[in-house]
């Protein structure tokens, strides 16, 4: 008689020697080491779950694989991270601060943008002092951080403090994307990451070296023209600023910022109705007349727009 072979049997003991193997006899570090590697990939395919869940508004889902994440790898930062930007965007504040400052704890590289975070969740619960506390503490890691002079101004603007606004958004423009910008965005995170390196201060003086090679001038146009003047948020600046000068009487400062939000969004109808209101307020009718008619033939249920052209060309004897 033949026997039958239960290959699920041995499929199943096979591990299961493997592990008795290594817990009775203490056999080669290898196999740690092996099983580490394993929990940190699957840890990092749940963390990367739960990004792809945040992303698209699933929060729920992100909550439970960031968390499976920590189970399998205390210490992932970016879990944390996650895990605390998720519980801030549904409004659970409480939760999402614990859960940053042990990122901070854990990954002194992400300093910078673990400030930020939290001070971000410090303003959503109204508390603007904590909140430009913990901007301030990002921007001495990195001083030329565009989000975070976002974010200061964002709460001046609240406050109605506009030459605070003023100054951060002054900032955040003259940051915008170039080659040297992006440099030193990434010299801090560069110079902690080297900071054990016995060569760290050779390492330290060529990454603090200014950027002067002048051909890079060619390459930061291009990003300048491809990126810069691509970007909405950059326009969302330029709106801003235009606003806070024009809450200071400033409009003659004010239009070409407008203008330039607009040469980012041309198809933008709320740009066009706000800088045809700055040029009639500097009785420039002409001008006004033709950004209303513009942001008219765009949006044409814009009811603002629609009363402001016709203001407009009743002034001009057009109405």
């Amino acid at each position: 008689m033949k026997f039958r072979i239960d290959w699920g049997w041995i499929v199943l003991l096979g591990p299961m020697l493997i592990v008795a193997s290594v817990t009775l006899f203490e056999l080669p570090a290898w196999f740690s080491e092996q099983a580490s590697l394993g929990a940190t990939h699957e840890a990092s395919v749940h963390h990367d779950l739960g990004r792809s869940a945040m992303k698209n508004g699933r929060y729920r889902e992100a909550i439970a694989q960031f968390k499976t994440t920590l189970i399998m790898d205390p210490n992932y930062t970016e879990a944390y991270m996650n895990l605390g930007i998720v519980y801030n965007l549904i409004g659970e504040y409480q939760r999402a601060i614990p859960l940053m400052k042990k990122a901070a704890e854990l990954d002194t590289t992400r300093k910078e943008s673990v400030y930020n975070n939290l001070g971000m969740v410090y303003a959503e619960m109204g508390d603007y002092e904590k909140a430009l506390s913990m901007f301030r503490e990002s921007l001495k890691i990195n001083e030329y951080s565009v989000p975070v002079y976002r974010n200061i101004a964002e709460i001046a603007i609240q406050r109605e403090e506009w030459e605070t606004a003023e100054a951060a958004l002054n900032m955040a423009v003259e940051y915008k994307p170039s080659l040297e910008n992006l440099y030193r965005n990434m010299k801090p995170e560069a110079l902690v990451k080297f900071a054990d390196e016995e060569n760290y201060e050779q390492i330290k003086e060529v990454l603090s070296r200014e950027i002067t090679d002048e051909l890079l001038a060619e390459f930061d146009a291009q990003i300048v023209d491809e990126l810069t003047w691509q970007d909405p948020k950059l326009a969302e600046d330029f709106r801003n600023l235009g606003r806070v000068l024009s809450e200071q009487g400033r409009l003659e400062e004010a239009i070409p910022n407008y203008q330039t939000a607009l040469k980012i969004l041309p198809g933008e109808a709320t740009i066009r109705n706000k800088l045809g209101i700055l040029y009639a307020r500097t009785a420039d009718y002409e001008k006004a007349m033709i950004q209303f008619r513009e942001a008219v033939r765009i949006k044409p249920d814009y009811e603002d727009a629609k009363h402001n052209l016709k203001r407009c060309q009743q002034v001009l004897g057009e109405g």
